[in-house]
């Protein structure tokens, strides 16, 4: 990527940082990025234990960047600034039990999980969502949802994957409109959700996404879910509300690329998109999505 097309600022608004190498970091940061958002995600395994969220959640907030007390700093070593979002995700929402255990569990401070929120570097509520569209995911979705909008936080949500071919392994559709109808449901028929970042949409959904009115779109650059080669139709499609689009590569620890955004900057490029229209993707939408937590515009500023 030495000789770009696209030299903005880039956001990535979904990366699961602490599954990737420095060299990953030190390539983001050479590539344009300035901040990542790194979701609360399952790491591979299921946790055992309650507590077990809350050692991840710990590692998640304190291992990237300088302002903490002590962990390795790597994100900021390399100067991007790292931030969280916060929640049970949609693969361990199953577990009723622990999800319930999770979101009450209090110590002599109050309620562990909204003190979690509270740190610096928590933006808001997320992923969550729902997997296999079970009444318990959507149970542990309507929960954490109420908890969002008693904060006025922020909310990364988690579309289901299709896992393959066969009908009754197919939940992205299906997912994504209870999804809708809880959104709604908890916040009520409003004329705008722009708290609200619908994830890993794809044609299938995109309709029925930006049918919730403000409702911000999220685009995943991943070998499993979306390639910049389909995404820049839809683009081109709803040109009128460019506005309302993002793109995040989620790279984590299975077959991913973190530099998915800067690359697809560079296709888009080439495409015939505007300088402008690439950042509004890449920086400028993003930027307006997170600057809904004072704590993002504390350490980012509004400019």
């Amino acid at each position: 990527m030495a000789d770009r097309l696209y030299t903005g600022p880039i956001i990535e608004m979904h990366i699961h940082a602490h599954t990737r190498t420095t060299d990953d970091l030190r390539a983001l940061k050479k590539a344009g990025v300035v901040a990542v958002v790194e979701p609360a995600f399952w790491s591979g395994v299921d946790k055992r234990f309650p507590e077990s969220f809350f050692d991840y959640f710990t590692e998640i907030l304190d291992f990237e960047h300088g302002d903490m007390p002590y962990g390795s700093r790597r994100a900021h070593k390399f100067g991007i600034e790292h931030f969280c979002f916060l929640g049970v995700n949609a693969k361990e929402a199953d577990n009723i039990d622990m999800v319930n255990a999770v979101l009450e569990m209090s110590d002599d401070n109050g309620n562990l999980y909204r003190q979690y929120l509270d740190h610096p570097r928590s933006l808001g509520v997320g992923e969550i969502g729902l997997n296999k569209n079970g009444p318990n995911e959507i149970e542990a979705l309507s929960r954490q949802l109420v908890i969002a909008g008693d904060r006025n936080d922020p909310v990364i949500v988690h579309t289901p994957h299709d896992y393959s071919e066969r009908p009754e392994d197919r939940y992205k559709l299906a997912g994504t409109r209870i999804i809708v109808d809880v959104i709604r449901e908890v916040y009520g028929e409003l004329d705008s959700y722009p708290f609200i970042d619908l994830d890993h949409t794809t044609e299938e959904t995109i309709e029925m996404a930006m049918g919730l009115p403000g409702c911000l779109v999220g685009f995943t650059l991943y070998p499993t879910k979306m390639s910049i080669e389909r995404v820049i139709p839809l683009l081109r499609e709803y040109a009128d509300q460019f506005d309302r689009f993002m793109i995040n590569s989620s790279a984590d620890w299975d077959d991913s690329d973190p530099l998915a955004v800067p690359k697809a900057a560079e296709v888009m490029m080439r495409e015939g998109f505007s300088r402008e229209q690439v950042r509004q993707l890449v920086y400028e939408t993003p930027r307006r999505f997170l600057s809904q937590s004072a704590k993002f515009v504390k350490i980012m500023g509004r400019g």
